[in-house]
């Protein structure tokens, strides 16, 4: 060992059958130096965002053992992950088509595509921080447009189905039987999902005050146990701001299945836990 000077400690690297003497100031110095570049690298993270990601592709490991169709829509894209998408193209101009029954009918003084767009817009950001992707190649004109043609379109949909709005004559997607099953599977998907904020805020600028008429969370349960769940029992729940569609959905199986654990046990184990497994698992992936 090299004798030191003073206080001054000496550390012996032996690289190459070579003997390099390095001083414990220098050492210090080094390792304040990496600690100033790694703190460099925190400081340019972004800010943690107050809205959860909520909405992502579930990932390939995933997907190995099982269909393409188990997690891609194959009728209506809802939401940017899809949209676009040659073969959900045909659905748009029917979306257009909700939308401008809903103005026509105009059911609030509310309801009015200057106010779809202020409330949406006004809002982007948190929609945009739900999802996995942000989506640099959607202006907000365009994201924004999309929340307000799908959210409004999803929800026309659940009140033409339970009779709250009269279906037109030639109403494509009930004049077809397989259409309506097609899509209510795709909203099921979680890569086809729009913030439930979204939903919340256009159905309030377009919900009388008609007696009668179901709440959100109400017209929502009851459309996927009429159309494609058929689970007599299942409730709507009265707890915190569901994320998307099928986060409410998961929330009413597990309020469901705590109180009744052998009533419409075959369906609702198989989609509880199909459900269960894929959320769990991809956030378990994805930490």
């Amino acid at each position: 060992m090299t004798e030191g000077k003073g206080n001054d400690h000496s550390l012996i690297d032996i690289r190459d059958a070579g003997i390099v003497t390095q001083t414990w100031s220098e050492s210090r110095h080094e390792d304040e130096l990496l600690a100033s570049m790694i703190g460099g690298k925190l400081s340019q993270l972004p800010p943690p965002t107050v809205v959860p990601t909520c909405i992502f592709r579930i990932p390939r490991l995933l997907r190995r053992n099982a269909e393409e169709e188990s997690f891609v829509p194959g009728l209506v894209s809802i939401g940017p992950i899809h949209h676009g998408e040659d073969n959900l193209k045909a659905l748009e101009e029917v979306k257009l088509l909700y939308l401008q029954g809903l103005l026509d009918r105009k059911p609030t003084p509310a309801t009015s595509l200057h106010n779809f767009v202020k409330e949406t817009r006004s809002m982007e950001q948190d929609c945009r921080n739900s999802y996995d992707e942000k989506f640099p190649h959607f202006s907000s004109e365009n994201f924004v447009e999309m929340m307000v043609v799908d959210g409004c379109f999803v929800i026309e949909l659940f009140r033409k189905f339970l009779g709250e709005v009269l279906k037109p004559k030639g109403d494509p997607v009930f004049s077809e039987s397989w259409m309506l099953t097609a899509i209510s599977t795709d909203l099921l998907l979680l890569e086809n999902q729009l913030p439930w904020r979204v939903f919340n805020s256009l159905f309030h600028l377009t919900s009388d005050s008609e007696a009668g008429k179901l709440p959100l969370t109400e017209l929502t349960l009851k459309y996927f146990k009429g159309c494609t769940l058929g689970w007599s029992d299942l409730h709507a729940i009265n707890a915190a701001l569901p994320q998307h569609l099928l986060d409410f959905l998961c929330n009413c199986l597990h309020e469901s299945s705590a109180e009744s654990e052998t009533q419409n046990y075959g369906a609702m184990k198989m989609w509880r836990y199909s459900l269960e497994e894929i959320l769990s698992e991809t956030l378990r992936l994805m930490t």
